[in-house]
């Protein structure tokens, strides 16, 4: 049986707007902290008491300049780390030139997941149920 608490254990959440000021505080809080992207993880986690909560939790998604699905004839397909579920699933170049990944990322999980879940998380994570990771290679 899994215990599930009503809150999250405590922690100080941090949430960077530039890619500078959140190395600056993975430099402060080294060992000390946990980063997130998504969260969808590592959040459940905590609530389940899974694994030790972390003083700090450092939100990437405030930081606009890594949110991003790309695509240019040189360098083929570009995810940056903050990019959802969803977003690669919306993406009309995913839809036209990637179908395998377009079709893993309308399966996974429920819609709050991809609205908040990342492409990039979901392969961190190294679970085996990592369904992006079969779409990438």
């Amino acid at each position: 049986m899994v215990t599930f608490y009503r809150r999250l254990p405590k922690f100080e959440y941090l949430r960077p707007s530039t890619i500078d000021e959140a190395l600056s505080l993975l430099s402060q809080y080294r060992g000390r902290a946990k980063v997130i992207a998504g969260g969808t993880d590592i959040l459940p986690k905590l609530k389940r008491r899974e694994i030790k909560a972390p003083e700090y939790i450092i939100d990437l998604k405030g930081i606009p300049d890594l949110d991003y699905v790309r695509y240019d004839e040189v360098g083929g397909l570009s995810l940056g780390p903050l990019a959802t579920i969803h977003a690669v699933e919306a993406s009309p170049m995913v839809q036209d030139k990637f179908g395998v990944l377009y079709q893993a990322a309308e399966s996974m999980a429920s819609t709050q997941v991809r609205n908040r879940g990342t492409i990039a998380g979901n392969i961190c994570n190294a679970v085996p149920s990592a369904d992006a990771a079969p779409a990438l290679l």
